[in-house]
């Protein structure tokens, strides 16, 4: 291709394939522009071409389709989900991008103006465009004349309400932005699961399963996020340099690991009242905390918890700093650069945790199954012990395949019988920095007494759950640990 000579090729949603697009952007791309528009008149626009089979300079004003919302949500659920991807594409391949906005930049504009308004943003991407390049008597002729989206489909009344009734009428009326910030693991906001599962329903059965993939991402982030997550996330400017991952089960010992290494090494860690235990899971909006999957007992069945590592290093990047303000704010002492943060869903997501903070290190607490499931039932008396079993069994299976180098493993057991030596051991692989002076300890974790005995002498005989591969033995717990 001659030096001087720029092609532009126009793609849409789906025509080329994903693997070879990245590679046209890598080996040739120059930049893009993504043209966007609001996503309700754009589909409607989409049903009244297909209906008439007229996709160019044609007067549509009087052609009304019957729009259902959950179809639309379904469509424009897809076209956000292959939008947010080719914008990753974008910054993976290190070109410059580019949005317009339909109703504002083409439509608003006069045709003598395109090449002086879009001429200048252009540039941004390689284009240069003269005075006259963009003009012509069939560019940008509207085809509908309706004003309100509403006022071009013949069930207006019907598709306000049921968009009304699912609080996404805004979204209807609002359009993709894409070029400032496109987070790969950013929460599709067109469906919810919890409060309207026939929506998804519908879209299941169209075989969307990508959009309710991506609306399954919101659970535990902004929907239904539970009793404890605050109302407003506050960020702060502080930013701790390396995080230290305590990851267990409820009723492991991980808040007695978390108090008795708090006091012992020179870190800072989460306070707010209304987090239980200042987990750092409800102080946060990145990932999905535990409540909407069951939490204790449950959370390890749920594979949305563990989420996948972020492979491209500016994604990571963006994401750990958001993660970072937020937990900053609730820090006990601001300016430390260690952060010791303990949640039972860690457990589930070290590799996801480890691509965001490639320094951190992680303490696998782990407590004899039996004794587990028995303080567990305490909380959760509906639950079965075969159940419970199985839950520590799931959830522990999980982190075993995530296992690494900067992790290390912390048994209950094993605190309790040496307590100074066992937390000297993690501090030192965590390379904490001890304190001269241990702080005082809360009383919950002044004395550490094994409970497992009371549990264990309790089990009862008629628990069935025995599976020919008992993930208990690997951690050191012996075949008489089973049912």
């Amino acid at each position: 291709m001659p030096p001087d000579l720029t092609i532009v090729l126009k793609v849409q949603p789906n025509q080329v394939h994903r693997q070879a697009l990245r590679q046209i952007l890598r080996t040739h791309g120059v930049g893009a522009i993504f043209l966007v528009r609001r996503r309700l008149d754009q589909y409607i626009s989409l049903r009244k071409a297909r209906a008439i089979g007229a996709w160019f300079g044609t007067d549509t004003t009087d052609i009304r389709p019957t729009v259902g919302a959950a179809q639309f949500l379904a469509w424009s659920g897809a076209l956000d989900d292959w939008l947010s991807d080719m914008a990753a594409l974008c910054r993976q391949a290190g070109i410059g991008a580019i949005q317009f906005d339909y109703e504002q930049d083409l439509q608003s504009v006069e045709q003598s103006d395109l090449a002086e308004k879009l001429g200048p943003r252009l540039t941004q991407v390689g284009l240069r465009v003269k005075t006259g390049d963009l003009m012509g008597e069939t560019y940008f002729n509207r085809q509908d004349t309706g004003q309100s989206p509403f006022d071009k489909v013949g069930n207006s009344t019907e598709l306000r309400a049921a968009l009304d009734a699912l609080g996404l009428t805004d979204y209807g009326l609002s359009k993709t932005a894409l070029c400032d910030a496109a987070d790969p693991v950013a929460p599709d906001r067109t469906l919810n699961l919890i409060d309207a599962p026939d929506v998804a329903a519908q879209a299941m059965l169209a075989g969307d399963f990508a959009t309710v993939r991506r609306a399954l991402n919101r659970i535990g982030r902004d929907i239904a996020p539970g009793p404890y997550r605050l109302a407003t996330l506050p960020q702060s400017a502080g930013m701790f340099e390396r995080p230290i991952f305590i990851c267990g089960l409820h009723r492991s010992g991980t808040t007695l690991v978390h108090d008795r290494l708090a006091a012992l090494s020179d870190v800072a860690t989460l306070r707010h009242d209304k987090a239980p235990r200042s987990e750092g899971q409800f102080l946060q909006d990145v990932m999905a905390q535990e409540h909407p999957f069951g939490g204790p007992g449950y959370f390890g069945f749920a594979s949305v918890l563990a989420a996948k590592p972020v492979s491209h290093p500016d994604d990571a990047a963006r994401i750990a700093s958001t993660l970072r303000r937020q937990w900053a704010a609730h820090m006990d002492r601001p300016a430390c650069r260690l952060l010791l943060e303990k949640s039972p869903p860690n457990l589930v997501r070290i590799a996801f945790l480890r691509s965001l903070f490639p320094g951190a290190r992680f303490v696998i607490v782990v407590r004899n199954p039996r004794a587990v499931a028995m303080a567990t039932r305490k909380w959760r008396p509906e639950a079965s012990l075969d159940l419970l079993l199985a839950h520590w069994q799931s959830a522990h299976m999980t982190a075993l395949a995530q296992l690494e180098a900067d992790c290390t493993v912390l048994r209950y057991e094993d605190l309790c019988n040496d307590p100074d030596a066992t937390l000297l051991r993690v501090a030192t692989f965590c390379a904490l920095p001890l304190r001269d002076t241990p702080l005082p300890l809360p009383q919950t974790a002044r004395d550490i007494v094994s409970t497992n005995p009371a549990y264990l002498e309790s089990w009862p005989q008629d628990v069935s759950f025995q599976p020919t591969f008992q993930l208990w033995r690997i951690f050191g717990y012996g075949a008489e640990t089973g049912p």
